[in-house]
């Protein structure tokens, strides 16, 4: 990852900060320039087949009534470890993909997040509860710059925490994710014209999953910024575990806004080597915990 010159405590809280999940439906960036490669984390597979409707309900509706009972399975877990692996379209480019191993806590709302790929963002920590730190993020870098800036604490959506991403680290995890996913359904006619299809023999990191794919055709004409998020929308795709009845993987595509080419991929999130319920206490989101690094 490259960043434009700083002062000092800037550039090392940029370099920090690269910590931001969950959906596009937020979303005001505006692409434009060919995207990079891009990967597939979890070696992802599936065929999607359109649903029909029929007098009692339709194919949105079906994945709306998925969605929903993923949110009450996730309400009953306390808390789950994963590996986090993503990629992301800021500002018109498509960023390299990134690793991360992550704890995250329902409640109180918690998240801790340490870099594991590329090599350039390595052991690079961040911490979320709410409640705590007065708000703030707090974060490190790696090398002499971390240990001549040690901890910063940041708004969690100030310019510094965002930078280089798309959504705060207030948003992370996948009950953020779903509860918004059901929110953007609900809206009456935000994806009118759709195509929703569902393949239930698709595939993520190896684990049997259920793919939604929901399809909008290309707009006739570019549409106001304020109702970008749903209209640049071409693809959204959301794997749900068979076992865990979990989204694993969630990623989107959109249509450039120059009315022109094919799709591009704006986000992508899988969550791998889940593990729910692990008992995960205060002490796993505290920058003192012996086995993190904070300076």
């Amino acid at each position: 990852m490259h960043f434009p010159k700083l002062g000092m405590t800037s550039r090392i809280a940029a370099l920090v900060l690269i910590v931001a999940v969950s959906a596009w439906i937020a979303s005001q960036v505006w692409s434009s320039g060919p995207p990079a490669p891009a990967t597939n984390p979890g070696n992802a597979t599936s065929k999607t087949d359109s649903g029909e409707e029929n007098a009692e309900t339709t194919p949105l509706e079906k994945a709306l009534d998925l969605a929903r009972d993923a949110l009450r399975t996730l309400d009953k877990i306390d808390d789950y470890t994963c590996t986090f692996v993503k990629r992301e379209r800021v500002d018109g480019t498509l960023l390299d993909q990134e690793t991360l191993s992550m704890k995250l806590r329902h409640r109180p709302f918690s998240v801790y997040m340490r870099f594991v790929e590329p090599p350039s963002s390595a052991g690079q920590e961040a911490i979320y509860v709410k409640g705590k730190n007065d708000g703030k993020l707090l974060g490190h870098t790696t090398g002499l710059a971390g240990k001549l800036a040690g901890t910063v604490a940041l708004d969690p959506k100030g310019f510094l925490a965002m930078r280089g991403n798309r959504y705060a680290i207030t948003d992370a995890g996948m009950k953020n994710l779903v509860e918004k996913l059901i929110k953007l359904g609900e809206t009456p006619g935000l994806l009118d014209g759709c195509t929703v299809g569902f393949d239930e023999d698709a595939t993520v990191d190896e684990r049997p999953c259920t793919c939604v794919e929901i399809s909008v055709p290309r707009p006739k004409s570019k549409p106001k910024r304020r109702r970008k998020e749903a209209s640049m929308l071409a693809t959204a795709r959301i794997f749900l575990d068979h076992e865990w009845n979990a989204p694993v993987r969630f990623e989107t595509y959109e249509w450039p806004d120059d009315g022109k080419g094919e799709p591009h991929l704006v986000e992508q999130y899988t969550y791998m080597n889940l593990k729910f319920d692990q008992d995960l206490t205060d002490a796993d989101f505290d920058e003192k915990n012996p086995d993190y690094s904070f300076p």
